[in-house]
């Protein structure tokens, strides 16, 4: 098998998706009116409504959701051999993340834009919104300090990265400016803005910007701080997602964000490129189910849908995205076309870590076992090294290569801080306003809380790499947390009597998975006694099945009344 033909395999099916099967979940379920005002051209004295063209929303949506969790579970996934990795992807990312993406931003228009905490609350009352809340806040500070460690670490491993890295931000500013000044100036602006960025970083081959040495605070031989590189460079970047976070949307994170999937896009097609110029053979077995000692299910479910059929992806849709829609029927491109490219994004990992080595040998040799795998930062450096091996057909050394696309992960990583720290001082909002302190009632304060909240987990133990301990209860809240806003969905479609079956065949799959993942885990952690890890996934279950009971009761409910309005009518 030649790593191409998956593209050509796939790329039909996704353009099938969004064509055809996006278009009847429009006209049968989702219903989207352009004569209906978005949320982002209502009278709201707040920054984050802003319309934006079509384009750059997508860019900046994509970015915000991709993240560092696609590249990572679709590493890890390829564990298991690239058929059923890849059957996931294509149909997953059609029949479940595009269905996800597009029905949060559609249920949330429905409601002039609330948050999951809101919607859950019109829907199920206020427990439930309470319970969301507090769910979205933990998900999101899990997810935001894991990715401040990654975005740390390599700043830490490729110096030479570190310019091109911060130079977006002034790029992202002007960028910001220009459009500010002249409405009409088209998108095209952006396009020389990753080509500048890359040669950054070959430029900086020559003056790399590196931090040395580091500080340990001990106490009676425990570490209490390390403060290294990678400390400093997460510090960093939590004081800029802050000062974005204050700002409005339009001012440097839109941008930025749109820069962060332009070197996407560079990325993926670098990788057809070189796969059709060598016609590159995958190299990894078809199924490997014995390798790990696990079983395919539910991992590789778990795995590969941690991008766009994800929990925070859902916070991020109608938390931030839906703010800035212009039309209603944008919906379809940004909420279906933007799990489509995380989709893309997927598979070109696939072919990575399916076709970048020379034999089976050397694939074996990375994917030796489950162990040398559970550490996210060096799954992402087995990932850079697979990648340099398929771009060496370009000219391009290791050194050069793997920075350069370190700075397309950091970058994506980026996107989901600054906009998850938004969503995060939103959620937080509504419980600060009752204390007595006022100056957690004003938002640039709420957002130095968040980003410090990211921060204190980030670097938990001391050694700076606390967050990495939640790695797997990230996982799992991430899917419960999608699972329960389909759940809420289908109650919400079923009370408009429209079709349900479109939400019902990705609720069922991440029911049963995630659960049957999350209770797994729940047993070995007693074993270990993770009392923190088993008290998280303990609420996880409570809630979750709080919320499946109401459900439930509302369902009968529903069917009670359906019933005597059939009695009357006869």
């Amino acid at each position: 098998m030649k790593a191409l033909y998956l593209f050509l395999l796939a790329l039909p099916i996704f353009v099938f998706g969004y064509r055809f099967y996006a278009k009847y979940l429009v006209l049968s379920t989702h219903p989207l009116d352009d004569e209906t005002a978005t949320p982002a051209h209502q009278d709201r004295p707040n920054s984050e409504y802003s319309p934006a063209p079509k384009a750059l929303l997508y860019a900046h949506h994509l970015a915000s959701i991709s993240g560092g969790t696609t590249i990572i579970g679709v590493t890890l996934a390829v564990a298991w051999g690239w058929i059923p990795a890849f059957l996931w992807i294509v149909t997953g990312t059609v029949i479940a993340a595009g269905v996800y993406g597009l029905s949060m931003m559609w249920w949330s228009l429905q409601h002039e834009g609330a948050d999951p905490a809101g919607l859950g609350g019109a829907l199920l009352g206020t427990t439930t919104q309470h319970g969301i809340r507090l769910l979205g806040i933990g998900l999101l500070v899990m997810l935001m300090g894991l990715l401040a460690l990654i975005i740390g670490q390599l700043l830490d491993r490729y110096p030479t990265m570190v310019l091109a890295f911060w130079l977006q931000i002034p790029l992202a500013l002007g960028l910001a400016a220009v459009w500010r000044r002249h409405p009409r100036t088209g998108l095209w602006l952006l396009l020389p803005m990753p080509l500048l960025l890359l040669a950054a970083v070959i430029g900086a081959d020559i003056l790399p910007l590196d931090i040395g040495g580091a500080v340990n605070l001990k106490f009676a031989d425990l570490t209490l701080l390390r403060i290294d590189a990678t400390f400093i460079w997460i510090a960093l970047v939590l004081v800029y997602g802050a000062l974005a976070t204050r700002a409005p949307v339009e001012t440097c994170a839109r941008p930025r964000s749109a820069m962060a999937t332009c070197l996407a896009v560079i990325m993926v097609l670098a990788i057809i490129i070189a796969s059709t110029i060598d016609l590159t053979p995958v190299v990894a077995p078809t199924f490997n189910t014995e390798a790990l000692n696990l079983g395919i299910t539910p991992w590789l479910f778990i795995l590969l849908s941690g991008g766009a059929l994800a929990g925070y992806h859902g916070l991020i849709a109608s938390g931030s995205t839906l703010r800035q829609l212009d039309r209603q029927s944008d919906a379809r491109a940004i909420g279906y076309g933007g799990a489509l490219g995380d989709g893309l994004i997927a598979l070109s990992v696939l072919v990575v870590c399916s076709a970048g080595y020379a034999n089976l040998d050397a694939w074996q040799q990375s994917y030796a076992g489950w162990d040398a795998l559970n550490h996210p930062g060096d799954v992402l450096n087995q990932f850079l090294q697979a990648l340099a091996n398929l771009l060496a057909v370009f000219g391009l050394r290791p050194g050069t290569s793997q920075p350069m696309a370190a700075l397309v992960l950091a970058s994506l990583a980026l996107a989901t801080i600054e906009t998850g720290l938004r969503v995060l001082r939103q959620l937080l909002a509504p419980g600060l306003s009752t204390l007595p302190i006022r100056r957690l009632q004003k938002p640039g304060q709420q957002a130095w809380l968040a980003a410090g909240l990211v921060g204190l987990l980030a670097v938990a133990d001391g050694a700076g790499s606390g967050a990495l301990g939640l790695w797997p209860v990230m996982l799992s809240a991430n899917q419960i947390f999608a699972g329960l806003m389909l759940i809420m969905i289908w109650l919400y479609l079923r009370r408009g009597a429209k079709p349900t079956l479109a939400v019902g065949l990705p609720l069922g799959l991440i029911l049963i998975t995630a659960n049957w993942a999350l209770i797994t885990q729940f047993i070995g952690w007693f074993e270990t006694r993770s009392w923190i890890r088993l008290g998280v996934a303990g609420l996880l279950l409570g809630f979750e099945l709080w919320v499946m009971i109401t459900v439930a009761i509302r369902y009968k409910s529903l069917c009670g009344m359906n019933d005597d309005t059939k009695v009357e009518a006869q």
